[in-house]
């Protein structure tokens, strides 16, 4: 459900997804990527997008095959976080990326996302990268949920950081499996 609707095809105009895959027409610049989102989703702002490559320097004349992987998942940032959707999910977002890249695309998450209006989700097993901006944890474990926490309750109640939870958690429900 995403906000009290049965997910289907017609949910994506509420939730503006980052998979981990490349799925850009690799024919594209990332300035025609551009105007094609902008025709595509209705809240797609064209201008928060500009700004979203110019912060993480990405060359919009350039053509999406010609990127490195790292640029890629700049530009699949970028096109994600410029959807005015109430939902932001980020799926790996972090996957094959060097800790520089990592770190910019963090920088765009803060900057780009007005957490009074949209909820972010990533679904990521870099957590070390992203504790700090973290308001919620939740514990999948085959698709279920086993934990979930405000990460600020996790450090005073119990003295750890968030991985550090996570794994207790976790091992504590490998035990009584």
């Amino acid at each position: 459900m995403v906000g009290g609707q049965q997910v289907n095809r017609q949910v994506s105009d509420k939730v503006s997804y980052l998979t981990d895959q490349d799925y850009f027409y690799p024919f594209f610049t990332i300035e025609e990527l551009i105007r094609y989102y902008q025709t595509q989703f209705i809240d797609f702002d064209q201008q928060k997008a500009l700004e979203i490559a110019a912060c993480m320097k990405l060359e919009i004349k350039r053509k999406i095959k010609h990127l490195s992987k790292g640029n890629r998942g700049r530009v699949k940032m970028m096109v994600t976080l410029a959807r005015n959707a109430p939902y932001i999910v980020l799926d790996e977002p972090f996957s094959g990326l060097d800790p520089m890249v990592r770190k910019a695309i963090i920088t765009g998450m803060i900057q780009f996302v007005d957490l009074g209006r949209q909820t972010l989700i990533i679904s990521t097993h870099e957590l070390k990268e992203v504790e700090p901006i973290l308001d919620d944890v939740v514990l999948l474990k085959h698709g279920t949920v086993i934990a979930q926490s405000c990460v600020e309750q996790i450090r005073e109640k119990h003295g750890i950081d968030t991985v550090e939870w996570m794994e207790k958690i976790y091992d504590t429900a490998e035990m009584n499996r």
